[in-house]
């Protein structure tokens, strides 16, 4: 007669899991580790070429082209960038494809050969320095062209009106009588608007022909005038030499 095993004596599947040892735990916090630290890095650097973009341009375009002198302008480093991501786009995509191609081949390169390696790794950094400043020169360029569209026409005529005198020239002054007092106000006209900021508008009347730059920038405090009317101006791009 067969004998009958017990249920009890069966052997029973295993479906846990193995637990995780104790080094695969510390490698997995110290590639965190590594990737938080990588990111940061990465961060910063992006942050910092997107500020210094910025600044580029805005000294093509502020003191170059219009005659202000960059520490007039109050951005912070979060409208630099504003300015600057848009520039960076297309650069960055060239660059990480190039970037990609570099890697590609720093992998091949046989480890044994740290003389080559070190020779490869010194032409991606010459080539990375090349690279930026051409970027930098083609950013405060851009800069310029835009910042004298500004003052050539794309920019708008503003006149101040003003209840007292102000260092803007010779006003037009429009007097008004209410009984037995006479009012008046001081009209200054023929500005041409180059930027508002910090409360403050910078203007112009004439250009120089030779740099295309206005010859006298006038700084206006809003506070000090009464009323600011804005009209569309007229192109100035005839008398400018250096445009065609």
């Amino acid at each position: 007669m067969t004998k009958r095993k017990n249920l009890a004596e069966l052997p029973v599947e295993q479906n846990t899991l193995p637990m995780p040892s104790r080094n695969s735990v510390e490698t997995i916090l110290q590639r965190g580790k590594e990737a938080i630290a990588i990111w940061g890095g990465l961060v910063g650097s992006i942050i910092a070429i997107l500020w210094v973009t910025g600044r580029t341009y805005a000294r093509g375009y502020f003191e170059d082209a219009m005659g202000i002198p960059l520490y007039h302008i109050d951005l912070s480093i979060w409208e630099y960038v504003e300015v600057a991501w848009g520039l960076l786009l297309l650069w960055g995509i060239i660059l990480l494809i190039v970037g990609y191609g570099i890697f590609n081949i720093w992998r091949r390169i046989n480890t044994s050969k740290n003389l080559f390696r070190l020779g490869f790794l010194l032409g991606v950094l010459i080539l990375i320095f090349v690279v930026l400043n051409t970027f930098f020169d083609w950013v405060g360029r851009l800069g310029v062209e835009t910042g004298r569209d500004v003052v050539l026409g794309k920019g708008f005529q503003v006149d101040f009106t003003s209840d007292l005198p102000q260092p803007l020239g010779t006003p037009v002054i429009i007097s008004t009588t209410v009984g037995t007092q006479i009012d008046s106000q001081y009209v200054y006209q023929g500005f041409r608007l180059l930027t508002f900021n910090g409360g403050y508008y910078y203007v112009f009347q004439q250009i120089d022909p030779q740099t295309c730059r206005p010859e006298n920038v006038k700084v206006v405090d809003r506070k000090r005038v009464a009323q600011v009317q804005f009209t569309t101006s007229t192109s100035l791009r005839t008398m400018c030499s250096i445009v065609k």
